[in-house]
């Protein structure tokens, strides 16, 4: 009977040791860089893991009953221990997180209503640069209002108010550049370009950290025992590319505001920033793909008929569809539309080819160098989205995301007008 005693003891010791190695698991996915510069991240898995903080005190709990209660000499495991080491560990690294968190939310405050109609004011003098500029200074006032009303986190960052006030005024007019002058219009890609950075030669080479899928051969953040995507490798192509990181440099709950104001994005459910960011982005993904295969489809039918895809598709791409929907077809999974068989990379391909580009598609993308680009930033932040790796999407990767889909979404509703 001692015996079994024993041996049940065990058994629930390494219960909860196995939690704790999933929890340890998912922490190292979701593993942060020490620098400040992407605090964000951090800011990002310290409230999405609060809870778990809570969680690895309380199993730490158990495994020090555990010990006091079952533990003999011959009894002490090293998964034990390793369990007991494992949740100081977390429950230190966490405490760091939030630290961070905490200095650099401590940098941002409320501006009060005449500090910000005061910077406006400033910024209404300024000598436009581009047709975003153009647009938002001609509705100053109204913009002005909607940041003092839309704004609930601190966004003002101290000692550098002007340049969060010019930054937040700056995507509130792209939101609203995006609203009134076709999304693919030569000046508003230009002034986009300025803001985004330059992606024209269309590279979506991995960065280091993103990792190739073995079943769809699409670049993931991590494998089957994942690591987590590198974060400033990515952050690190952006600003290569030409990302204006002052755009992004707010807390996450502000940029989220900040987002919704500039109606790239909707309110999100304050009760947890995190989890509604996710849903949000999903959401916009799921949406924006199926509006992207029934443009194409659409189109390519009042042209090329319903069997457009027998004669209209690159050939790699008509390759992987035949072979994707006999194997949908096998599983009793047939798909309702050919289109159906298309991943995300192969949108792309079917506008730009050359006979459908100037058949169906230039009238409403302009050029095809605008496509390639948009594609280009889409790539990263969609696969992170897409393979539910939400606690890894940073404000860059989410500003890209929102801007190239809204563009795409835009010109669609125009091409059906």
């Amino acid at each position: 009977m001692e015996k079994d005693d024993e041996t049940n003891a065990l058994r629930r010791s390494m219960s909860v040791a196995d939690a704790i190695r999933r929890e340890e698991a998912k922490m190292r996915r979701q593993a942060l860089s020490p620098s400040l510069a992407f605090v964000l991240e951090a800011a990002k898995a310290a409230e999405a893991n609060h809870a778990f903080l809570t969680r690895s005190s309380s199993i730490a709990e158990q495994v020090a009953d555990a010990a006091r209660r079952y533990a003999q000499p011959a009894f002490l495991d090293p998964k034990l221990q390793f369990a007991t080491d494992v949740v100081k560990a977390v429950v230190e690294k966490y405490r760091k997180d939030f630290a961070i968190v905490s200095l650099y939310a401590d940098q941002f405050r409320m501006l009060a209503d005449s500090d910000l109609a005061r910077r406006m004011e400033r910024l209404a003098v300024v000598e436009p640069v581009d047709v975003i500029d153009r647009v938002v200074m001609a509705d100053m006032a109204r913009v002005g209002a909607e940041v003092a009303t839309a704004l609930k986190h601190p966004w003002a960052f101290l000692d550098a108010e002007e340049r969060s006030v010019s930054s937040m005024v700056r995507l509130h007019g792209i939101g609203r550049s995006l609203s009134t002058i076709h999304p693919f219009d030569d000046d508003l890609t230009d002034a986009l370009r300025d803001d985004l950075g330059d992606w024209r030669d269309g590279d979506q080479s991995p960065v280091d950290g993103v990792e190739t899928d073995a079943a769809t051969g699409e670049e993931l953040p991590g494998g089957a025992d994942p690591e987590p995507a590198n974060v400033e490798a990515r952050v690190t192509r952006y600003v290569d590319r030409g990302l204006d990181l002052d755009l992004t440099d707010f807390p996450v709950a502000a940029f989220d505001d900040a987002m919704a104001s500039a109606r790239l994005m909707a309110v999100l459910d304050a009760s947890g920033a995190i989890e509604a960011r996710n849903d949000v982005a999903s959401k916009m993904l799921r949406h924006l793909e199926g509006r992207i295969r029934a443009f194409i489809d659409t189109h390519m039918q009042r042209l090329h008929g319903d069997d457009w895809h027998l004669r209209q598709l690159p050939s790699d791409v008509g390759a992987a569809w035949q072979e994707k929907t006999q194997r949908a077809s096998e599983n009793g999974k047939p798909y309702r539309r050919p289109i159906d068989a298309a991943d995300f990379t192969d949108y792309e391909k079917i506008i730009v080819r050359k006979d459908n580009w100037r058949e169906v598609f230039q009238g409403v993308f302009k050029r095809r160098e605008f496509v390639i680009e948009c594609f280009a930033r889409l790539y990263f932040p969609r696969v992170l989205i897409a393979h539910s790796n939400l606690e890894l999407i940073t404000n860059e990767d989410l500003l890209l995301f929102l801007v190239e889909a809204r563009r795409l979404v835009q010109a669609f509703g125009i091409a059906r007008s």
